[in-house]
């Protein structure tokens, strides 16, 4: 699941919860009849979260936020979410390729995957608040705090370094003085 959603972008991350509940009920009811680890111990393990503060999903998020969502997302009032600009303000970058799953490991059959990449299609092509409580769902307090403090370090380099240049730049070739103009 964590794989399928590091190939996609962060409006995907719907269906990684919805996978993330599917992986844990099926635990809960295997757990049942068979020895099995904590579901929360093996998905901090397949995060890759069990060295480090911060797991696959963290960095993928933050990856998505700075290299796809911020440049190329605009807010729309009227329907309260993010949508995707027309003329894109950076390059399309390369994804990882998404690994080939056999239908069972997914859903369950491919009728179910077709039902629910249905369900789960309605959720592409925008970002807004179901896609933003699933993030703080599954990044926690912790990780939306690394994910902030990154983007921070971002937006404060731009703001020194290349918008600070093109800010004086404006400043030195606008006139002294500016008026407007008469109006009868």
């Amino acid at each position: 699941a964590i794989g399928r959603f590091e190939s996609e972008d962060l409006t995907s991350i719907v269906e990684l919860d919805g996978l993330l509940e599917i992986n844990r009920m099926t635990h809960r009811l295997l757990s049942k009849f068979l020895t099995l680890d904590s579901f929360d111990a093996m998905f901090r393990e397949a995060n890759h979260n069990v060295s480090a503060p911060y797991g696959r999903i963290t960095l993928h998020v933050f990856w998505e936020l700075n290299y796809d969502f911020l440049p190329n997302y605009c807010y729309n009032g009227s329907t309260n979410r993010f949508v995707r600009t027309v003329l894109p303000f950076s390059q399309e970058f390369q994804r990882d390729k998404q690994p080939n799953a056999q239908p069972q490991y997914l859903h369950g059959s491919k009728a179910l995957n077709l039902a629910y990449s249905s369900i789960y299609g309605s959720y592409r092509n925008f970002v807004g608040p179901p896609h933003f409580q699933v993030i703080c769902r599954l990044l926690g307090y912790q990780g939306i705090a690394v994910v902030m403090e990154e983007l921070l370090k971002v937006v404060k380099s731009l703001l020194q370094g290349t918008i600070l240049q093109y800010v004086k730049t404006l400043m030195e070739v606008m006139p002294k003085v500016c008026r407007l103009p008469r109006h009868e």
